[in-house]
């Protein structure tokens, strides 16, 4: 989800038989169910700007990456099959506990809400590496002053953090991560996942 195109290499595409074949059978699987190809999009370097084609399109990477690292001989080795975020998905089907069609499905449909229900404020999101007791204190700060609705989305490690806010808080969060010396990246993600802006979907799901 932290991007906004794939940008798949034509010739890794051309050249690797076992990567195009899994990414054909997920094109098969995606426009069976009346979406739009992967392709020529996949390709491409630009923005992907339908959040529902950005998100079957980067599924499709992950899974084909994924089976052909196995089909070349690491199927045996693999004893589990993990996954970040939105690569949770992903490691589901991959593993078998969902069918690449029920994967399309779920995927699809979820973008799908956030493309039609998800509120006015897209929010945004940003990536901090620091001491987690200074950037709590930081987060309730600005929280104070701001609409409250900063949170740390994402727990990457010991000094690793994803953090989720409005569009409205995230510039006076950004100017308070410099001010106390914390490293911080704005991300291009095209909404707030991991956040309180994702609550008013969680029924429809």
């Amino acid at each position: 989800q932290v991007s906004t195109f794939v940008g798949l290499d034509r010739t890794l595409y051309q050249s690797m038989a076992l990567l195009r074949h899994h990414l054909n059978i997920c094109d098969v699987a995606i426009t069976a169910q009346g979406l739009d190809s992967i392709f020529p999009d996949i390709f491409s370097s630009r923005p992907i700007k339908d959040v529902v084609k950005l998100q079957t399109t980067l599924f499709a990477l992950q899974y084909s990456s994924a089976k052909s690292w196995m089909d070349s001989g690491l199927a045996e080795k693999v004893v589990a099959v993990m996954g970040h975020s939105f690569g949770e998905i992903t490691a589901l089907c991959v593993a078998g506990a969902l069918s690449l069609q029920d994967t399309v499905k779920l995927i699809s449909g979820r973008a799908k809400l956030v493309k039609d229900e998800w509120g006015p404020d897209p929010g945004a999101m940003m990536a901090v590496e620091g001491d987690q007791k200074l950037l709590d204190a930081i987060v309730e700060h600005v929280n104070q002053e701001t609409d409250g609705s900063i949170s740390i989305a994402c727990y990457n490690g010991a000094r690793s953090f994803t953090l989720a806010a409005s569009k409205n808080a995230i510039g006076p969060l950004a100017e308070m991560l410099v001010e106390k010396g914390l490293k911080s990246k704005r991300l291009n993600v095209t909404n707030s996942f991991h956040s309180t802006l994702v609550d008013g979907l969680v029924s429809r799901l």
